[in-house]
């Protein structure tokens, strides 16, 4: 296991989710979680959980903190989104923001509106904590011309010179900085 979410759309006995109807933030067994993860390498995954555990878990972990597919509030008021303080946050954890394809999370249902919330977050933090998280299991609609990774060259080229940064870089930079070496 190289990565391990807090919650899903239900609290767990370690978080609340973005769905809770009370934010609890991380539980005494989260905080512990939190710790053994990154005692392990294991890279800790906020998307889903709730605002306070992701403010929470990304405060107390020494290593990177990813949000694998989630976009800005400030773009769409979604629960599934972060807003700018959780998003500063995972960058000031050295982590990324994965853009996530989830139609009813972007700013307009379409590739762009994927390039707009990268842009987004670029600018607030810097694009190196910018990746792509595309959440293509289970979708059941995607945004108008990003269905599948064969339309990656659309979104590179809307991304312009950050695409490889985006689509893979900064990735891989995350991983190799959380990861034991083998």
């Amino acid at each position: 296991m190289r990565a391990v979410a807090l919650s899903w759309n239900y609290g767990t006995k370690f978080a609340a989710s973005c769905m809770s109807k009370k934010d609890y933030g991380l539980t005494d067994m989260g905080e512990e979680l939190v710790r053994l993860a990154n005692d392990l390498g294991v890279i800790i995954d906020v998307s889903h959980a709730s605002r306070q555990a992701s403010l929470e878990a990304a405060a107390m972990s020494r290593r990177p903190v990813i949000a694998t597919h989630s976009n800005a509030y400030a773009l769409r008021q979604h629960p599934r989104n972060l807003d700018d303080e959780v998003i500063r946050a995972i960058a000031r954890t050295g982590g990324l923001i994965g853009v996530t394809s989830i139609p009813d999370t972007l700013p307009e249902p379409t590739v762009r509106g994927m390039a707009t919330v990268a842009s987004y977050v670029g600018d607030l933090v810097g694009w190196e904590h910018v990746a792509l998280g595309t959440d293509f299991l289970g979708l059941e609609r995607y945004p108008e011309g990003f269905s599948d990774l064969s339309h990656i060259k659309g979104l590179a080229d809307l991304l312009g010179p950050r695409a490889d940064q985006v689509l893979w870089q900064n990735a891989l930079r995350v991983l190799e900085e959380s990861l034991p070496s083998a």
